[in-house]
């Protein structure tokens, strides 16, 4: 079986050989829209990691080093110029899977345990490809390809786009709900942002990683502002400092920071993405007046 996934500008070209994905994979309509059926939709020269699903058996990581530990179920090893990720959880006594992210190659490969592997029907219990190891991959593939992944509501409009970053809690749902009321535009995402350079601008990507609200949009748009989310008593625009905005840009990035290499390329990014995009904070009430302080400058919000 072979399918494509399309985040960003990027196609993760996944090959499953034998095996077979579970039915319900991609099944949800937030997640097939960035699916792809047909290779001919995927242009010649587009960005693309080859991912490749095997029942072989997963590398011994003896002489590996754990460089990050998830606390959850996952773990990242490196072994010189390639990267090991490995999911591991109760009842298993051993990985369910683990990745070979050989990114200077173009290749991602993934050896699936037998533990979740119908004997029989070569079906996978679960499907690899996705949260946690879409994200890591595409996180990886963008430190050298001037792109980030931000934890932030979007929105378009006249294929113009607002990024709203901010932690957990910080009303990103929140404000994406009530954008999604408007007559025009659309809510790209509820949790999580692309953001890349092309040429002099920068353009937004909606991703398949929603929040609560369940929004996830596969698009991408010229980026024209930052607004940095905080709750309030009303709804105001205060621009922000270069300084501030570094600051507050950085808790909501997924940066690999054991990489050091990596780390350094994704802060000359961020230098480059603060010096051409204006920033702001957003202070908001958690009600619909914001939808009316939104429309009401909107002239501000696309300078």
């Amino acid at each position: 079986m072979k399918l494509i996934l399309s985040i960003a500008g990027l196609a993760l070209k996944v090959d499953t050989g034998h095996l077979k994905l579970p039915a319900e994979a991609w099944a949800q309509n937030i997640s097939r829209q960035f699916v792809l059926d047909d290779n001919d939709r995927v242009c010649s020269h587009q960005e693309h990691l080859e991912v490749i699903l095997t029942a072989d058996p997963a590398p011994e990581l003896t002489g590996c080093k754990r460089i990050f530990d998830s606390q959850d179920s996952w773990s990242v090893y490196a072994r010189q110029d390639e990267l090991y990720v490995t999911d591991q959880y109760p009842p298993f006594a051993k990985p369910v899977w683990t990745a070979q992210l050989c990114l200077k190659a173009g290749r991602v490969i993934v050896f699936c345990s037998s533990d979740i592997i119908n004997t029989q029907t070569r079906s996978l219990a679960l499907n690899p490809v996705t949260y946690p190891l879409d994200q890591i991959m595409l996180m990886n593939f963008l430190a050298h390809h001037e792109g980030v992944i931000v934890h932030a509501a979007g929105w378009a409009q006249n294929n113009s786009g607002w990024v709203f970053p901010g932690k957990s809690g910080a009303g990103k749902t929140t404000l994406a709900g009530y954008l999604s009321g408007l007559n025009s535009g659309a809510v790209l995402s509820d949790d999580r942002i692309v953001i890349r350079r092309t040429g002099h601008t920068f353009q937004m990507h909606g991703t398949p990683w929603p929040g609560e609200g369940g929004h996830a949009v596969n698009l991408g748009v010229e980026l024209k502002q930052m607004a940095f989310l905080s709750k309030g008593s009303e709804n105001r625009m205060a621009e922000l400092s270069a300084s501030d905005t570094i600051g507050r840009l950085l808790p909501v990035l997924s940066i690999p920071w054991y990489d050091k290499e990596k780390t350094a390329a994704m802060m000359a990014f961020c230098d480059h993405l603060i010096s051409r995009i204006p920033a702001y904070e957003l202070t908001f009430r958690a009600d619909a007046s914001i939808s009316d302080f939104f429309q009401e400058n909107a002239n501000e919000f696309n300078t």
